[in-house]
């Protein structure tokens, strides 16, 4: 019996030729379909999977019957055979041959000769159809590369004008030889000042990763527009991720808040090579280290949420690297993938520029010519005025025609300060307003700083003086984080109030807590004083308000914003 069956259409008018070739190939273990002319031929044709076609030669002179240049065609497209029946003229093998036959039965059939012709066809067959098979993976390889590339092109363009990676204080460099670039590197201003960076890679450069990239930069944009905490933003792209990505993809990566204002930085790792905060205060780095499970993971994400908390001076350095980085070290030395990082992480470079460092010591190396890795890296100068609100800059502000008068207030109990942040909320409202909407940095980083205040000193009662010592920012975000979930009772009232017209455009916002006040006649307006309590967030809101007052002991804050008239006009 043959490995393989063949399925064969046998098409001869001679009833006794036709019955002895049935019953030969049938004993051969082949499938047989015997028809005597061209319509059944057709007939059998267009209605079952066929394999091999055996064909009387004299059909070849019977014009009327048209069989042979249709079944010819048609198989023909199909990659299937044909064989010609002939007798032993030799002359009548000429046509068989010129119409493309693959081979020819001469009479009298001879068995074992018949038998190994099958064999050989049998081979045939089954090669063309692993070549087919392979021919189809090239077709569809191909198609996907270059939906890849549409993709990733896509993707560039429709970034590059919400990306700031060509922020002076940034460097970076990516490289990817495959068509999709599975590292992420984004980055977005923060409405009141700072900035957010993204940097990590899927798992994977299949199409669902290339697809999922779409919806990761369009949220990190938009809600880093809209002033949300970087953890808000953390739980709405794992949220998001884990509703359509397959099971074994994820986005690894790491997530860094940079907190201008407090002159410190929010660092989330979930399975990225360790992010180094470089200080000219020390020779060794900060190591901010893997705690966190990757993005797309639906499972108790946000239970398991930890960030590192560092502090900043102006000069210091932030830097970044996707994965690739450490699969470039396994695949040099196999070992340690952190190990070429080494020199880096023991600050024997003394370069401030370490990533031109780096991207030569890999060029040197060969490593990024003769991987195929994609390989991403950022490096960040830290500067303490980085992004503020430009309200030192005198504007000429177009007068808008349309006035707005109103007002609102939230009240926020100790059940809403626990899970929520207002102040997105409150800023998409305001920035409705015509000519606000202009200042939104501005006002953001008002009603941000009152927020605050309100809500870490007189709610939950905390003092700035944790801040100073070396490991200040993370003793005062946990104690922060501890005051809040034992936190059972107080409020935060804020209150909103917009009145423009043609000759005054005018936010008043009012904050009041249920706190026990300060003394607010200790307070220094000196931006650069940072000694004092209560200090440089009012500061700074007192250099963009026209007005900022204090009542009730303290426990209410007031500040008066002209955004017709804008600071220091």
């Amino acid at each position: 019996m043959p490995d393989m069956p063949l399925n064969i259409l046998l098409i001869d008018d001679d009833p006794v030729d036709r019955n002895d070739l049935s019953g030969m190939l049938a004993a051969f273990g082949h499938n047989l379909v015997a028809v005597d002319g061209a319509s059944a031929a057709m007939a059998t044709f267009t209605t079952h999977v066929v394999h091999l076609v055996l064909l009387k030669s004299t059909f070849l002179f019977r014009a009327d019957e048209g069989v042979v240049s249709i079944l010819h065609n048609a198989a023909k497209d199909m990659g299937i055979p044909v064989v010609f029946l002939a007798d032993s003229d030799i002359a009548s093998l000429a046509p068989c041959l010129k119409q493309g036959g693959a081979d020819f039965f001469v009479k009298p059939y001879n068995a074992d000769y018949i038998y190994n012709k099958l064999d050989a066809l049998t081979r045939l067959i089954d090669e063309q159809k692993s070549f087919d098979s392979q021919r189809k993976a090239v077709k569809n390889c191909g198609e996907r590369l270059s939906q890849h590339y549409s993709i990733r092109e896509l993707f560039d363009q429709s970034i590059v004008y919400l990306n700031c990676l060509d922020t002076p204080s940034i460097q970076s460099f990516s490289q990817s030889k495959q068509p999709f670039n599975r590292s992420i590197m984004l980055a977005a201003k923060k409405p009141d000042g700072g900035m957010h960076l993204l940097l990590g890679e899927f798992n994977t450069h299949r199409l669902e990763a290339a697809l999922s990239a779409f919806p990761l930069a369009d949220i990190f944009f938009s809600l880093t527009e809209k002033g949300f905490l970087m953890r808000q933003i953390l739980v709405e792209l794992n949220r998001r991720l884990s509703s359509i990505l397959p099971v074994d993809i994820v986005f690894n990566g790491a997530f860094v808040d940079v907190k201008v204002n407090e002159g410190s930085l929010e660092i989330w790792n979930a399975e990225a090579p360790d992010v180094y905060v470089y200080s000219q205060d020390a020779v060794a780095p900060i190591v901010c280290s893997s705690q966190n499970q990757p993005l797309g993971v639906a499972s108790r994400w946000a239970q398991d949420y930890h960030v590192d908390l560092v502090p900043y001076k102006s000069g210091d350095q932030l830097m970044m690297f996707s994965n690739g980085i450490c699969r470039l070290q396994e695949a040099s030395e196999g070992v340690d993938n952190q190990a070429f990082l080494n020199n880096m992480l023991a600050g024997a470079i003394p370069s401030k520029n370490k990533l031109d460092w780096l991207k030569d010591s890999l060029d040197k190396q060969g490593l990024l010519d003769a991987s195929h890795e994609d390989v991403s890296c950022l490096s960040m100068t830290l500067n303490s005025d980085f992004a503020l609100p430009k309200a030192y800059e005198k504007k000429a502000v177009v007068q808008e025609d349309t006035p707005a008068d109103f007002s609102l207030d939230y009240v926020l109990n100790a059940t809403t300060l626990k899970n929520t942040d207002p102040l997105p909320y409150i800023l998409q409202i305001l920035t409705t307003v015509p000519g606000l909407n202009n200042s939104s940095a501005q006002v953001f980083m008002i009603l941000s700083e009152l927020y605050s205040n309100a809500l870490e000193h007189g709610v939950l009662k905390l003092s700035s003086t944790t801040k100073n010592c070396p490991d200040g920012f993370a003793k005062y975000y946990e104690s922060r984080q501890a005051a809040l979930e034992r936190l059972d009772d107080g409020f935060v009232k804020i209150h909103i109030k917009v009145k423009a017209d043609i000759q005054k455009a005018l936010l008043v916002l009012r904050v009041e807590d249920s706190g026990d006040g300060f003394d607010f006649s200790r307070l220094n307006y000196q931006v650069d004083n940072t000694e004092m309590l209560y200090n440089r967030g009012f500061a700074l809101v007192n250099q963009l308000c026209e007005k900022l007052e204090f009542s009730h002991d303290g426990r209410v804050a007031t500040a008066y914003y002209d955004w017709q008239r804008g600071a220091f006009s």
